[in-house]
């Protein structure tokens, strides 16, 4: 076990009570984590299988799994004890099923074993739909919504987005966006009744405090904007014109009114406070003091725009009351559109058998509040112990999730609310905050506040840094007491470097003939790869020490760009373009070739890369010199030269298995060992092994495998990555994706300014406020309602915050030192104090960096300025030998996929019947299965009503009769209680050379015998005739088991719901 310090051991060792760890940066959360599993498992004695842990994503599940196994395994080699022994080899057999897993995998692992409990069958809960599916169905639910909702409101609603009716492109974005909103709470129902409350208040008191609070906090924004450009001219007057007693005065008597306006403010008086502000913003200014001082007019610009913003939204309490009402008619059509979308959305998934990832949370948490919470207290009586990792990232449902199946004092959360960048993805870093600030009587805070990754310089920067910046006024965000971290060795004592900031003056550097003609990415990507070339020429560093971690990923094209330009070696990720690169478009162009030599698209691409290595000339010449419609590869055949000859050679070829053909298009002209770079290589890897693997799924046709590549390559697809952790390369990426990562030397791309947030659209959505809408008057004219107004504020501090902790992730990933660039015009506008207004102005990282020390410099904080030309001087390109290159050997084999009711003795093709598939008998054959299905002992009538009822279908006598035959029959109420029950059971199995698949309807599984039920709603009038059509199909689910269970005696039958009869298959 590692040596814990105080906290940490407190992490470890602390047991009955919820443990929440707050781990800032490098603390060695995941150690914590590990170390907290193993101490349970080796102290406690607490079986793995006890134990729910829970992470964001699949890598961390694997990692925490491995780390265990590790532990495990450490423990097992140094203990004597046999009985320890015993048990510690049992929980690594346990390991490899154990409920490690991302939180989705969980809810997943719910509906497998209860999806009958909310009406799911088990084919659906097995199939996940992919994204042109729940595209196709979401276009149909849609279509559907619309058509239910024809009319003259639907209409008032279309007119806000656009006055051409056809255009319902945006209308469908916002019911699509409001839909996903609500799909995030827990009761989305519950969620959009509250979202029309605001709309029928009858006083502005009235109003839920959660607006109220929000159109107040922006109110007092602009109010303290307005207050600190008075007070920064004040300073002006002060020390640089005291003469100027007259244009004092005005501005004292202006900052005296708003003074004044300020006190109704915090007394949130509403019409007080508009009544102040009108006088005071009615006073006017003075004059510049001085034409050549440009301070005046940047502070009067700041005072002007907080007031003019202020004026347009201050109308009286009878006007914003009035707009409320008057919207509340187009905000309720939009709820009922999307109450209407998500139920018929469902429909269709259900229909098609299918869910997709929101289901998963939502279905799991129906199933564990069915029944009086009865599944949720089997949960807790199964898992001793919960751990959630990553904590700051969960939403509402998942919290909700755990605390249903949670006992009181049972769970472990771990996260840092200062490292939660995952808005997007409807992260709630306020439940951690909540947790934080309101525990219960069972619950602990521990603060792991030792950093174990960066320099004692660096960790003291952050201290500093995230101190002035996330503690500002009208923030949430906060860098408290407890998230001061200090060093945790000695060894973080040895780098003493400071945060450079190189500041890039474009001005200057654009003077310079080499930058005159590059913009200021280009600058900026240039000089990163300048230092980072020097820095490895000069102190021997290696490449892998460095990495550049950008904000968005469209910087990483300038830098691949830079990089290029003097040659060095690097990896960027980049989440598009594996089929749009070089080199697996000039592949699958010569695959188009080798289907259909006459393309000549497909030709000229080939010839004019190294697999033929032509030149242009001699493609213009044949395209002048060739006959009417000759192709260019009839033209060539005429008179080949040796690389033609080649790739002819190949295409007497083309009926080899895909993965052959590619080998020798590998091999052509050795392009794959000579040609191309390590990223190109690993993409042909990559594609190299999407044909080994269609080939063994699928088929080894060509034809077919150039059209699989054509249905999906225009999916976001990223580059193959080429490297590990040991290759020596510069890596680039982003600030999400180096979290949780560590690097001795780390550049940032900084910026100066952060875009607005898009807030044209004439709704908005907030998972707290609800529905923020723009007022139309009686003449046309918009303006915001006071829902709107919270929640623009709202949406605008919520991003900065998160924008916020983004940074905090970046300067927390270098070891050693850290390095901050930017391309700026000049250093004066950013010598000024970081306050909330010069946030809110979005002036970007670089703002927040030189205004935190603009007026305190700190030891910790080195400003260099850049204004000369610097060395752009490549390095050596070294080119690549010829290398012997091992290809794949492995013999392609082909199964054949079947299911069971396609082994039927009678196989016939008969003439299609458009009718057929929808016929009733089917459909009523299906329904049968499905409430077959849905019977849980003890057995009643009232249980079969009632799970039509949950279809929606009004059974008839007949279908009640036949379903009250089955569960009175005295054998099928004993194979209900044997100790495994599995109905709509899928199975796949090889048997021979074939791949057999499919659902058994029904079966229980005791120590020594199965029995398979197969249900069958057929009118045939004996049981031989039953037999005759079915016994193959039984034999088959029969073969399928064995594999599985070769010791049981296998019984099968078949259940009759027109003879209400079991009916016994023998077996071969």
């Amino acid at each position: 076990m590692p040596k814990w310090n105080e906290q940490q051991r407190r992490a470890v060792e602390t047991r009955e009570r919820n443990i929440l760890v707050s781990a800032s940066a490098g603390s060695g959360k995941t150690t914590v984590l590990v170390g907290r599993l193993m101490d349970l498992v080796i102290k406690d004695k607490i079986s793995v299988d006890q134990i729910l842990a829970m992470t964001f994503t699949e890598a961390a599940a694997n990692e925490m799994k491995k780390r265990l196994s590790a532990s495990l395994q450490q423990e097992i080699a140094q203990t004597k004890d046999e009985k320890i022994l015993s048990h510690l080899r049992r929980q690594l057999t346990l390991l490899q099923d154990a409920q490690i897993s991302t939180i989705h995998s969980f809810c997943l692992s719910i509906l497998q074993r209860y999806y009958y409990v909310i009406g799911c069958s088990a084919r659906q809960i097995q199939n996940i739909a992919d994204n042109a599916q729940m595209e196709g169905m979401r276009q149909n639910a849609m279509e559907q919504t619309l058509n239910l909702h024809q009319g003259d409101a639907l209409s008032a609603l279309a007119k806000l987005f656009s006055m051409r009716i056809e255009e319902k492109k945006d209308l469908c974005g916002a019911i699509e966006t409001l839909a996903a909103m609500a799909g995030s709470s827990p009761d989305p129902q519950q969620w959009l009744d509250q979202c029309i409350l605001p709309y029928r208040c009858t006083s502005l008191d009235d109003l839920p405090a959660d607006i109220r609070r929000g159109f107040f906090s922006y109110l007092k924004l602009k109010q303290t904007q307005i207050s600190q450009a008075l007070a920064q001219i004040k300073d002006l007057f002060f020390y640089d014109y005291p003469e100027k007693t007259a244009h004092i005065e005005k501005i004292n008597l202006k900052d005296r009114l708003y003074q004044q306006a300020e006190e109704a403010l915090n007394a949130m008086d509403y019409e007080g406070y508009r009544r102040a502000f009108i006088t005071s913003s009615a006073q006017p200014m003075p004059r510049t003091p001085n034409k050549d001082d440009l301070r005046y007019a940047r502070f009067k610009d700041m005072l002007v725009e907080s007031e003019d913003a202020l004026a347009s939204i201050l109308f009286d309490s009878e006007t914003l009351l009035h707009d409320l009402h008057d919207s509340a008619g187009v905000v309720e059509t939009l709820v009922a559109c999307t109450r209407t979308y998500l139920e018929v959305y469902q429909k269709l998934k259900q229909q098609a058998q299918v869910i997709d990832f929101d289901d998963m949370e939502h279905f799991a948490l129906q199933i564990l509040t069915a029944n009086d919470h009865a599944i949720a207290k089997e949960y807790q009586k199964r898992f001793s112990v919960i751990m959630v990792d990553e904590f700051q990232d969960s939403n509402d449902i998942q919290d909700t999730i755990v605390q249903l199946i949670a006992r009181s004092n049972n769970v472990f959360r771990v996260g840092d609310v200062k490292q939660s960048i995952y808005g997007f993805r409807h992260a709630r870093p306020q439940i951690m905050q909540s947790y934080i600030d309101h525990p219960k009587e069972t619950d602990e805070v521990i603060y792991l506040s030792n950093n174990y990754r960066s320099s004692e310089t660096l960790v003291e920067f952050n201290n500093v840094f995230y101190q002035k910046l996330m503690n500002l006024p009208s923030f949430s965000s906060s860098y408290r007491t407890q998230d001061c971290v200090s060093i945790g060795g000695p060894w973080q004592q040895a780098v003493k470097e400071p945060i450079h900031f190189q500041a890039l003056l474009l001005n200057e550097l654009k003077e310079q003939e080499a930058f005159a003609n590059m913009n200021q990415r280009q600058i900026k990507a240039l000089w990163i790869a300048s230092q980072i070339k020097k820095m490895h020429e000069e102190r021997k560093l290696a490449w892998k020490d460095f990495v550049v971690l950008v904000r968005s990923n469209h910087n990483k094209d300038d830098l691949r760009t830079a990089f290029d330009q003097l040659h060095l070696p690097y990896f960027i990720e980049i989440k598009h373009g594996f089929y749009q690169s070089s080199a697996i478009e000039l592949i699958l162009s010569a695959l188009a070739f080798l289907r259909d030599p006459h393309d000549d698209i497909a030709f000229a691409s080939i010839a004019l890369s190294p697999l033929l290595d032509f030149n242009e000339n001699q493609l213009a010449q044949a395209r002048l010199k060739r006959k009417d419609k000759e192709s260019f590869y009839q033209y060539f055949s005429s008179d080949p030269d040796a690389s033609f000859q080649a790739l002819d050679a190949v295409l007497k070829k083309r009926n080899l298995p895909i993965h052959s053909l590619l080998n020798e298009l590998y091999d052509l002209n050795d392009y794959y060992s000579t040609s191309t770079s390590l990223q190109e290589k690993t993409n042909l890897d990559l594609l190299y092994q999407q044909a080994v693997a269609f080939e063994q799924e699928q088929s080894s046709d060509l034809y077919a495998f150039i059209d699989f590549i054509d249905s999906i390559k225009d999916a976001q697809s990223g580059e193959a990555n080429p490297i590990s952790s040991d290759d020596d390369v510069i890596r680039v990426m982003s600030i999400h994706q180096s979290k949780g990562l560590q690097f001795p030397i780390v550049f940032l791309w900084s910026n100066h300014a952060q875009a607005a947030l898009d807030f044209r659209s004439p709704f908005l959505f907030d998972p707290d406020l609800g529905i923020g809408i723009r007022s139309m008057d009686s003449n046309c004219i918009l303006r915001p309602s006071i829902v709107r107004i919270a929640m623009q504020h709202k949406k605008d501090r919520e991003q900065l915050e998160e924008e916020m902790r983004i940074l905090y992730v970046a300067t927390t990933r270098a070891q050693n030192e850290m390095y901050i660039v930017d391309c700026i015009r000049s250093l004066e506008l950013y010598q000024q104090e970081l306050t909330t207004a010069s946030v809110f102005s979005r002036c970007g990282y670089t703002g927040w960096f030189l205004q935190a020390f603009s007026q305190e410099p700190s030891a910790l904080f080195h400003l260099e300025t850049v204004t000369s030309s610097f060395d752009t001087a490549p390095l050596e390109k070294i080119r690549s030998e010829k290398q012997a290159i091992r290809h794949y050997e492995k013999q392609s084999s082909v199964l054949s996929g079947i299911s069971a009711s396609q082994r039927k003795q009678k196989q016939s093709f008969p003439l299609f019947d458009p009718k057929a598939s929808q016929s009733t008998g089917a459909m009523r054959g299906t329904m049968l299965h499905e409430i077959a299905a849905g019977l849980l002992p003890p057995f009643s009538d009232e249980q079969i009503i009632t799970l039509f009822k949950d279809k929606g279908i009004e059974p008839a006598a007949n279908d009640l009769r036949q379903l009250h035959e089955l569960i009175i029959d005295p054998q099928y109420i004993r194979w209900c209680a044997y100790p495994h029950v599995y109905r709509e059971l899928p199975y796949s199995a090889r048997i021979k050379d074939e791949l057999l698949y499919g659902y058994i309807d029904f079966m229980a599984v005791n120590e020594k015998e199965i029995i398979i039920i197969d249900y069958k709603s057929d009118h045939l009038e004996d049981s031989a005739a039953f037999v005759d059509n079915y016994a193959i199909q039984l034999q088959t689910y029969a073969d399928a088991v064995r594999t599985m269970y070769p010791d049981h005696m296998i019984q099968t039958w078949i259940y009759s719901f027109y003879l209400s009869k079991f009916i016994a298959v023998d077996l071969k």
